[in-house]
């Protein structure tokens, strides 16, 4: 680094802040000048000159010429200040000697400096003494002459070495770069005061800055979380208002609009309560609604085994539910009725086979006593109640830990049958007193022995056949005392003001026809409270008619007690009031007893039945009471069939106008509602509206839904008759066409149009179903299809109909063995069938053959049901010729007009001896299909 050259001076630019000179380079002597005053002795050693530099700190101020920006040294300046001293002169140092033959290290004004001596002439000096030297060389290394004597003048000295010839202008580097690092101080400070001002400047504006954002901030921090808290309080108002309506799921599904979600069961429930109970379903989802697709209710319910007989996955079910209940909630009676069907073959795709045509749907019931729960155990299709049947359901209901303590039914002919079989009977007792009767209501249960099941005939249906016979024959309430029809219309012609003491009658529950026989309120209205007092009014003199009336009216209101909560004592559950509850059911006893209908001897079969429900509520609230769980009380509703009647009732609003499904349609809604959740009737409907408890198997959905076994997915191998023949080529066109003349029958013209159709839904996959141009102009005087000129209708190709020809005879010999309508009846019949038929035929395409052997079995079933409707028109026509012919030969007494609901037709029963075992038969239908079909089937065999 370059340094002042002065001798002794240090500074440098760069350190010392000092401003470095360059010797003057164009005059000599005033070079040789400055090198003197640095302190060299040697003006001889003037090498390099302009290579050498003197501080600023060796001039004075005057030496400089100042400027705007910078100064300069003048001409001719030397420097004067902070010089050397002369080469001859005298310094006091103190030397210790480190090196005897050379080197020495001298203190010299505070500074060590290592002296180099020559000794060869010298006496050894001693330490301490003082010494005279002449400084010779550069400032860092002298070269002395010294001497042992004191004070001596030195008379010679060395001459300077190369390396202290350089010694100056080393120095003056130093000084310039001294100068350099205090310019660069006083800049650095400049600086940085600079920085300094600029950071609190930027801090200051920064925090302005960031106090306005943060106030900014908070101010739209605040508008916001008012308007955060609006929205909260709209969405909760929102939330609220929705949640009567809808899940929080679809609530959330509104809110966010989202169309897809993960639903439960219980709202899989729901929907298919909406979409098999209302034809709005769709029509609601596209408003928005948030309701599951249609597809996944039908992927859901086709999990679900539902097959006639015993529904096992219910029963599994069931027994999973009680597993752990309480024994109070095990208590439970047994419901069963039979709903009218269509009465025509159906196909059912779960099942892949068709069902032949059936007139009843059988359907068995469990319903707590003290618990609200329900579920259908079983169902069966033209099959009769029988005893083995009614205990095989009740063993079943005890095997998986309930206890059956009841048996309820209505009064139709095969149900009084039945009852007898099992031995509840009313039996007529001489006495000398009068005619008594031994009633007999219960039977022993097949698993508990000691425990008696006691029989409830429907008393909903027993009002009905009362007011049918009071209506049809009159009833006489002792000798003397009759009620008839037209007393009842006398009552609604003189209450017929606008208005009436009496609102509740009118001409409606007089004149009762068809269906409106069916409706519980139109009965129960008609024996009302209301009814008696109007009959007090109007007839003063004939008090026992209105004391019947109103004992009628007292009995159903006891048999027929809903809540807890009534405040008509009469309608009160059954136990509460009890002395008076047993006093109503004691002269309901007694008035049924005296009671005959018409010229009638005897008791009739639903007077039987009101002494069978007295004595059975009777005993069964005897045996809960006196048994472990003291039961206080009985809802006797649940001992009546509106559990029954309300579920037919709604399968058969499902289907809307189509109210007689067929047995596939009704399997398949009443698997809908065991699966739907909740629902009621409508307000018209014609029995008593139930509570909107659900069926159990609604809320345990998901242990119906178990995967079918492997034996139920295997599709049955169908051994078919050998081919007909190999396919006709394009060349055999003449034979094609001599068997298609001008005398074409009409059938085949129904198998070309069957094969146009199928041809068109595959005409894009596989063309060569559709007729060419030219096959077009051959077949143009020959084609049923072209005959009738509309041109979207396709016209199938030679190959296609002889294919069709082909599976048209694989058809007929599939169902040749299916009875007398040749239909089978086996699994299989498209699925399977369509299987091995393209095994057979691997030329035809899948698709095609299995729409065409599809298209055959809807046709082939269309045509048999339309010939079972002829059938039974005929049969139906053949019973009116008779009932006509016995019509002509006089009335005739002692007959019961029984109403079925589910038939919509009158039984017509003689008065037959106590202990006949009657049972009406089905006329429903002239013909039983299913011994028909096996005894057609044991015939073929």
């Amino acid at each position: 680094m370059v340094g002042c050259e002065v001798l002794g001076c240090s500074k440098e630019q760069r350190v010392d802040g000092v401003t470095l000179h360059r010797f003057p380079p164009d005059n000599s002597h005033l070079s040789a000048l400055w090198y003197r005053k640095c302190g060299n002795t040697c003006v001889s050693q003037t090498s390099g000159m302009k290579n050498r530099r003197v501080c600023s700190s060796h001039f004075r101020a005057d030496d400089y010429v100042e400027t705007v920006n910078s100064r300069r040294l003048k001409e001719g300046a030397v420097p004067s200040l902070n010089l050397p001293p002369s080469p001859t002169h005298k310094v006091d140092i103190t030397m210790n000697r480190r090196n005897a033959e050379s080197s020495f290290f001298v203190h010299i004004g505070g500074n060590v400096i290592r002296v180099n001596i020559n000794l060869a002439t010298a006496e050894t000096p001693q330490n301490g003494s003082q010494l005279f030297a002449e400084a010779i060389g550069t400032r860092n290394s002298f070269t002395m002459a010294l001497s042992t004597r004191d004070a001596i003048q030195i008379e010679s000295a060395q001459e300077p070495t190369p390396e202290n010839r350089k010694r100056p202008k080393l120095e003056q580097r130093v000084v310039r770069l001294a100068k350099d690092v205090q310019h660069y101080k006083e800049r650095s400070a400049k600086n940085r005061k600079e920085k300094n001002d600029l950071k609190m400047m930027y801090t200051c504006k920064i925090a302005r800055k960031r106090a306005q954002f943060h106030l900014a901030r908070g101010n739209l921090i605040t508008k916001y979380e008012v308007q955060i808290r609006i929205l909260k309080n709209g969405i909760k108002k929102y939330r609220n208002a929705t949640s009567k309506l809808f899940s929080p799921k679809q609530v959330t599904l509104l809110l966010t609009g989202r169309k897809q979600a993960k639903w439960n069961n219980a709202e899989i429930g729901k929907f298919i309560s909406l979409r098999y109970k209302s034809n709005l379903y769709e029509h609601m989802r596209s408003l928005s609604f948030p309701f599951a697709s249609t597809r996944t209710l039908q992927r859901f319910t086709s999990k679900i085994q539902f097959r006639p007989g015993i529904l096992h996955p219910i029963i599994n079910m069931l027994k999973n539910e009680f597993e752990s209940a309480l024994d109070i909630q095990r208590q439970c009676c047994l419901v069963f009725d039979e709903m009218s069907l269509e009465g025509a073959f159906a196909y059912d795709a779960e099942e892949d086979k068709i069902y032949p045509p059936s007139v009843n749907m059988n359907v068995y019931f469990l319903r707590g006593l003290f618990s609200n729960w329900k579920q259908p155990i079983a169902f069966e299709f033209d099959d009769h109640f029988s005893p083995e049947k009614i205990l095989q359901m009740i063993d079943l209901a005890e095997s998986i830990g309930l206890r059956v303590r009841g048996l309820v039914c209505d009064l139709g002919g095969k149900n009084r049958g039945l009852l007898n079989k099992l031995g509840a009977k009313v039996r007529k007792t001489k006495s000398s007193t009068g005619d008594k009767y031994s009633i007999v209501s219960s039977f022993k249960n097949p698993t508990r022995c000691l425990d008696e099941i006691w029989v409830f005939p429907d008393a909903p249906h027993l009002i009905k056949l009362l007011r049918d016979n009071l209506f049809k024959y009159g009833l006489v309430l002792e000798s003397g005392v009759k009620i008839i029809l037209d007393d009842f219309r006398k009552l609604v012609s003189i209450d017929s003001g606008e208005l009436q003491s009496n609102f509740k009658l009118s001409e409606k529950h007089i004149n009762v026809k068809g269906l409106q026989k069916t409706t519980v309120s139109l009965a129960v209205q008609l024996f009302s409270n209301f009814t008696a007092a109007l009959w007090r009014k109007i007839y003063p003199n004939r008090s026992k008619e209105s004391d019947f009336i109103e004992i009628v009216n007292n009995w159903f209101d006891t048999m027929n007690s809903r809540t807890v909560q009534e405040a008509i004592s009469s309608k009160k559950p059954f136990g509460i009031n009890y002395a008076q509850q047993l006093e109503t059911l004691e002269k309901m006893e007694e008035s049924i007893v005296k009671l005959r209908v018409g010229q009638a001897k005897c008791l009739y079969p639903f007077q039987r039945g009101f002494l069978q429900s007295i004595n059975s509520i009777r005993g069964l609230f005897h045996d809960m009471s006196g048994s472990s769980l003291r039961i206080k009380y009985i809802l006797t509703c649940k001992v009546n069939q509106d559990l029954a009647e309300n579920s037919f009732s709604m399968i058969r609003k499902t289907g809307a106008y189509h109210s007689r499904p067929s047995a596939v349609d009704a399997k398949r809604r009443l698997k809908l509602l065991c699966l739907s959740w909740g629902g009621t009737n409508l307000k018209t409907s014609a029995v008593q509206v139930e509570d909107n408890e659900p069926f159990l198997s609604a809320r345990m959905m998901a242990s119906l839904t178990t995967a079918m076994p492997e034996d139920d997915l295997v599709v049955p191998w169908l051994d078919l008759n050998e081919a007909v023949g190999n396919l006709l080529s394009e060349d055999n066109f003449d034979v094609v066409l001599r068997s298609m003349g001008p005398a074409q029958s009409c059938e085949e013209g129904g198998k070309e149009y069957v094969a146009g159709f199928v041809a068109s839904k595959f005409a894009r996959d596989h063309p060569e179903l559709v007729a060419s141009s030219q096959e077009q102009q051959l077949l143009q005087n020959f084609s049923w299809v072209m005959s009738l000129h509309k041109e979207k209708l396709t016209i199938p190709s030679i190959k296609w109909r002889n294919w069709c020809a082909q599976l048209e005879e694989e058809f007929r010999d599939f169902h040749r063995v299916g009875g007398r309508y040749h239909l089978s009846l086996d699994s299989g019949v498209l699925e399977g069938f369509s299987v091995s038929l393209s095994e057979k035929y691997p030329q035809i395409p899948r698709g095609p053959l299995k729409l065409f052997i599809k298209t055959r079995t809807f046709a082939r079933i269309k045509s048999v049901n339309q010939k079972l409707v002829e059938e039974r028109r005929v049969a139906a026509q053949k019973r009116m010729e008779g009932w006509v012919r016995s019509q002509s030969r006089g009335p005739q007494t002692g007959h019961e007009e029984d109403y079925d609901e589910d038939d919509n037709f009158f039984e017509e029963e003689d008065n037959f001896p106590e202990d006949f075992d009657y049972q009406v038969p089905n006329v429903s239908s002239s013909i039983n299909w299913q011994e028909e079909y096996q005894n057609y089937i044991n015939s073929e065999v």
